[in-house]
């Protein structure tokens, strides 16, 4: 017979981690469990927790403010383990960040501790964080942070960053009483949490990747170490409890990264976003690591993929309204100061239930804000991982040619893109722009291209395309169209790039609805950067991100980079024909 779990006391238990954590201990077979909660605060959707309101389970909610010493006596009284979750969080600035922050995170732990004290309670795990190790800036800027960090008070309190100083001032509190009094204390330091809602409101740390998927800036320069699921926190705190030889600080986060790089993995994985691409470090001197958790680890913890944690994030804040389902805030935006929802005749043939008609300067602000990110991405992958070289970003070469051709690929969850840089001997970023173009190389994918129109010019660079393949094309591409923008653009270093992306289907079935029998392709963005080397010579990255889950057969890909290097080599030859540096819209 299996022996029966003790009995513990979780507080803050309606939050983030402390809803995940009453769900992890219930899927671990515990049965009497003390939730201790605000006094008002609403704890139903505790009970909607799988094994929640079983007959064999004692799920018991305390209201008990932290700094009630009487009331957190009655929640931990029974209780052989305790979880101190609760912490003021707030996402807004506070007014008084002593009585709001600093007050009920410091006396409120002494107030958990005093009272695990006094019912013998067997282990405390209390819930610390990272911004109780960073800002650090005496940390040695070559050195993994781990956990002998400790938060830089004087470096917080002089940019009125009052939460890393609560949480700070708090552990170090916990740690004195529990020397004084001998008690056994862990604590867990969780990076920025994501994954599901459990409670219905918005989180601090779910908040970062809703604004950064919503065009914020913020590079979270001082507070950021890399991001967790927070099932794997949960897990960790039980394991830390349930471990006899833990003890100490345990740094919880799936590695250490620039936020930049927790960026372009969600604008990856969402394209669909304005999520702000950053150049350079976001954390100047952040020394990465793949198993900064190493202690969590060594326990036997294994972590969610980053990628996981980021799409069922996603998930669960379009479910509970806190980001739109179909498009962008910044679409949204534009939706709401102009486009009108039309619903489509229901006898018209259309891959999807609605389309956007939408007015021609919202299309082109929409079109002007989507293209930049394009732009940027172009821009990154022309930079980075010069020929030979297999740099961080996730490129890996396929083909590295003597002739100065190289192929790449890189992938995120469904989604593959294909690099292809040439050094172009005697062709002028002038003549080969004239050729860098939607249409021009959509022939060469395909030369049963039976469509291939520029149906509204936005700006003089900037244009809306429809490329329609016909029945005798490959089936890859037979009876496919795409709707997509074309803009143009000039570096102020001289770069050209051409950014090439499908519009949303709303938007593509509104300016253009699918006709007879073809099927709309979604490509989702490809384009060129045309560098100016000497002799009149340049350089051509092409880049292609392609959906295989909607409509590219995945045998495809291993042929593509054939592919890739047979369209650049066709685009060559018509640039040596053009010599003339002109681009008309036909």
């Amino acid at each position: 017979m299996a022996k029966q779990k003790e009995a513990v006391c979780v507080t803050g238990a309606n939050g983030f981690i402390g809803s995940w954590l009453i769900r992890t201990l219930l899927e671990q077979g515990y049965a009497t469990i003390h939730a201790s909660i605000y006094p008002g605060s609403d704890p139903s959707h505790l009970f909607k927790i799988p094994r929640a309101t079983d007959a064999s389970v004692r799920l018991e909610v305390f209201e008990a403010d932290v700094l009630d010493y009487d009331a957190l006596c009655k929640a931990v009284e029974g209780c052989q383990g305790v979880f101190h979750v609760a912490s003021p969080c707030t996402l807004e600035d506070p007014k008084d960040p002593q009585k709001e922050l600093v007050l009920p995170a410091v006396q409120g732990t002494l107030n958990v501790l005093e009272a695990a004290k006094k019912f013998k309670v067997r282990r405390v795990v209390v819930t610390s964080s990272i911004s109780a190790l960073v800002p650090n800036p005496s940390w040695p800027r070559e050195k993994v942070f781990d956990e002998s960090s400790w938060t830089d008070l004087d470096s917080c309190k002089s940019r009125q960053k009052w939460y890393p100083v609560s949480k700070t001032l708090a552990e170090k509190a916990a740690w004195e009483f529990a020397e004084k009094n001998g008690m056994d204390v862990v604590a867990i330091h969780p990076a920025t949490c994501l994954g599901p809602l459990l409670q219905p409101a918005l989180n601090a740390s779910c908040a970062v990747l809703q604004q950064l998927l919503q065009g914020s800036k913020d590079t979270h320069e001082y507070h950021w170490l890399g991001a967790v699921h927070v099932k794997d926190v949960a897990r960790a705190q039980v394991l830390l409890l349930e471990t006899p030889s833990a003890s100490g600080r345990y740094l919880c986060t799936n590695g250490i990264y620039q936020f930049g790089d927790f960026a372009e993995r969600v604008s990856r994985l969402f394209p669909e976003f304005p999520v702000y691409r950053f150049s350079g470090e976001t954390q100047p001197g952040l020394t990465a690591c793949k198993d900064a958790a190493k202690k969590l680890i060594d326990l036997g913890l294994v972590f969610t993929p980053l990628e996981d944690a980021v799409r069922e994030t996603v998930e669960s804040l379009r479910a509970k309204g806190f980001l739109r389902n179909e498009l962008s805030q910044s679409y949204e935006k534009i939706r709401l100061e102009g486009a009108i929802l039309e619903p489509m005749n229901s006898s018209s043939p259309t891959p999807c239930s609605r389309s956007w008609s939408i007015s021609e300067d919202s299309l082109r602000r929409y079109v002007q804000f989507a293209s930049e990110s394009c732009i940027q991405e172009l821009l990154s992958a022309s930079d980075s991982n010069r020929f030979g070289n297999i740099g961080n970003d996730g490129w890996k070469i396929l083909t590295d040619v003597e002739n100065g051709v190289e192929i790449s690929k890189r992938r995120s969850g469904s989604f593959h893109a294909f690099r292809s840089r040439w050094l172009l001997r005697s062709v002028s970023p002038q003549q080969f722009i004239t050729v860098a173009n939607a249409i021009d190389a959509a022939k060469q994918w395909d030369q049963d291209l039976v469509e291939a129109r520029y149906i509204k010019d936005l700006e003089d660079n900037l244009s809306i395309i429809r490329l329609r393949f016909g029945e005798n094309s490959k089936p890859l591409f037979r009876n496919r169209e795409f709707i997509v923008y074309e803009r143009r653009e000039t570096m102020e270093d001289g770069t050209l790039v051409v950014a090439v992306a499908s519009l949303p289907k709303e938007i593509a079935a509104g300016l253009h609805p699918k006709q007879n029998n073809a099927i709309r392709g979604l490509l989702l963005q490809s384009g060129w950067v045309v560098e100016k080397l000497e002799d009149d010579s340049c350089m051509v990255t092409y880049v292609v991100q392609l959906d295989p889950a909607g409509w590219l057969p995945k045998c495809f890909l291993n042929r593509l980079n054939t592919k890739l290097v047979m369209i650049i080599e066709n685009l060559k030859k018509l640039a040596q024909g053009c010599p003339c540096p002109t681009h008309a819209n036909t």
